[in-house]
Formats: structure tokens, sequence, C-alpha cells
């Protein structure tokens, strides 16, 4: 086997290179988590706002400005953390650092980052949009795999060859690994770090770990059916109604919801000549809610739809006469054909600059 020199901190061809049915580097993914978010994007904010003036892309001057726009954004519900400041960005999760990527950066930067910087950024960003789209067209793969090269050696041109770290050299082969696994998301490492957080939380002491995580798991799945088959009949002192409360830290049980079709309606909904109105709806993982309901650090209630941008107002219920019966009992059911509609009172917004769309990205990529 030859030896050689390392260079740019590689020392050389590992022996696994000569397995014959397994190909390097193609073989493994690249988790976008660590890869991207806590390593390339981390690296690269970090860079910028690090100095004052010492380099062209110093942004250190500029931090409480920035600082300023973010912490003014109002995300969704979906988020699952707030904007915290720049000034304490080196204890960012990486949930904060994917954030900052796809709905932050490009919007707190504007106007303050010198221009072939930020267009060398908004590249990134729209590549990284396309990479971690819900689907990726096979045909766009090869032309993203050259703008990610441009984008590189433009990223080179501007910040030197000293930040052309590890994590930017796998942004060369994160392209591949979309091609033969598809969108980045499929098998990126963040669902299974929040299982692993929810199970280090079952942990109170140091011995017996694994036998706390597995008395305590079984324990939570079966709590709901106890809870719901002898709920009505327990006092505050019964164990399972402490354990219960416990276990909710706080928030509170739904106490009245109906489905429609396929969407939860939340609360009563109060009756009115149009229909029955209500303030909050969810629909497979996403909450809508009236304006109403917005909270004074989250927003929820704006919609788009086809590059039209409004707040909702109401969510209305309308039945048709007869109706399928089971409405009223809290859901309708299956397949369901009984008329019941549901509607958006939506007041239309003037809006200055529009996010990135999935057509603009594509747009982007293969102008």
């Amino acid at each position: 086997m030859l030896w050689f020199k390392p260079s740019c901190g590689v020392k050389g061809p590992n022996v696994l290179f000569f397995l014959a049915y397994f190909a390097f580097p193609g073989a493994f993914v690249v988790d976008y988590m660590h890869a991207v978010c806590s390593g390339f994007v981390k690296h690269t904010a970090c860079m910028w706002f690090k100095h004052k003036h010492k380099y062209p892309y110093s942004l250190g001057h500029k931090v409480i400005e920035i600082d300023k726009r973010l912490t003014s954004l109002k995300p969704v519900w979906e988020l699952s953390r707030l904007p915290r400041s720049l000034k304490q960005r080196e204890y960012w999760k990486s949930s904060e650092w994917r954030n900052w990527l796809f709905f932050y950066s490009a919007h707190v930067l504007k106007g303050i980052m010198k221009a072939d910087y930020y267009n060398n950024w908004i590249k990134f960003v729209h590549i990284m949009r396309f990479l971690t789209s819900s689907t990726v067209p096979m045909d766009l793969v090869i032309v993203v795999k050259l703008r990610m090269r441009e984008f590189l050696l433009e990223y080179q041109e501007l910040y030197g060859i000293k930040h052309m770290t590890y994590n930017a050299h796998l942004l060369t082969h994160i392209v591949d690994s979309v091609k033969e696994w598809g969108p980045l998301w499929n098998y990126s490492t963040y669902g299974f770090e929040t299982t692993n957080g929810q199970l280090a939380s079952l942990v109170c002491g140091t011995r017996h770990a694994h036998w706390q995580i597995i008395e305590k798991f079984f324990i939570y799945k079966s709590l709901p059916r106890l809870w719901q088959t002898h709920s009505s009949h327990r006092s505050k002192d019964d164990p399972i109604y402490k354990l219960m409360m416990c276990s909710l830290k706080g928030y509170k049980l739904r106490r009245r919801s109906a489905k429609l079709h396929d969407v939860v309606l939340h609360g009563r909904g109060k009756r009115t000549p149009i229909g029955t109105v209500y303030k909050k709806a969810s629909r497979d993982c996403f909450t809508f809610c009236t304006r109403e309901c917005d909270k004074s650090q989250r927003m929820n209630s704006y919609v788009e739809a086809n590059g039209t941008y409004g707040r909702i107002k109401a969510i209305v219920v309308t039945h048709s006469q007869g109706g399928c019966g089971n409405y009223g009992a809290g859901a309708c059911a299956s397949g369901c054909t009984c008329g019941s509609k549901i509607w958006f009172s939506v007041e239309k917004q003037r809006v200055k600059r529009a996010p990135f769309r999935n057509d603009e990205v594509e747009m982007a990529l293969n102008p």
C-alpha cells in the first residue's frame, strides 16, 4: 500500500478503500445536521461575527443591528426555538443553525452584508432549500451539483483556502447523497437526536439507567389508556392523576375538539348565522390560528396561496342540510361526503419582499 504525506488534514487513502463491494464515498450518506447546520453554517457565521473590521467579510461591528432584526422576528409555532441573540451563538443548538440558514439569514443580512458575500450566501441557501425539498426532481440534480461547485469555488475565492474545512469538502458529496438516497431530511439525525433527548430525560440517577428508561417508557405509553378509562372517577390524590399532572408539566389537556375530514378544530366553536366559528385548526403537523390567538413572540395566522399573502380573521365551518350526523359527535367519518366545508376568512396583506418559494429556488438554480 502506498503512503502519502498529509494534505489539508487528510493523511492518505484508507485500507477500507480496497473492499471489493463497498464504494467510497458514495456508500456513506452526508448527515446535514452535523455537516451543514452545526458544521459549515456555524463556521461561516462565526467567521463573519468574530472580528469587527479585520477582514472584508467581518460583521462584528454590525452585530447589534443584525441582532435587532433577528430578535424581532416572530416565527410560527412549528419552529421549536425562538431566535436568540448572535452574542449567544456559541450555545446555539443545531436546530437554531438550521433556522438561521433557511429562515433568518437571508432577511437579517440583506443590506448589511457586502453584496458579493451576500449573493454567495444566498446561492447556498437556494441550493440547500432544493436539497431539503419534499421531493427532488432528478433532472435538476446535475444542475444543482454544478451550482454547488460554483458556490464552493466562489466561497474559496472570497474567504480563502484556510476556510475550506472538512465540512466544506462534504458539500461536494452532498448532492450525490441526494441523488442516491433522496432529500437530506430523509436520513438526517435530527429525528434520532430528538428521540435520544426524550429517552435521556427519563433517567434520574446514575444507577441502572437502562431499566429506568424501559420502565418509564412503558408507563408513559400506557398512561393515556389508563387516563381515558378511569379519568372521570379519579380524585386529585389518586397516584395516576398525580403522575398525569406531573407528565403534563403545567400544560393543559385539550378538552374540546372536533374533527372534520382530516382537519382538527380546537375549542367549542361559536354558532353564527353563517356557520360555526373557530379560532384554531390543525392539519397534519401544522396549526393555523386566527390573529386573535397570535402571541407576542409567535405568529401562526399568516397564510400564503398562489403568491398572495393574508392573515386569518376567522375559521368557519359551514354545514349542509342534513349532514352526516357525526360532526356534532366530534368527528366526520372517513371518506365522509356530508358537504360540511371549512373556510378561512383572510385579510389580504401587502408584502414588500416575499420569502423564497420553491419555484424561485428552481429558477435560481436553473436560470
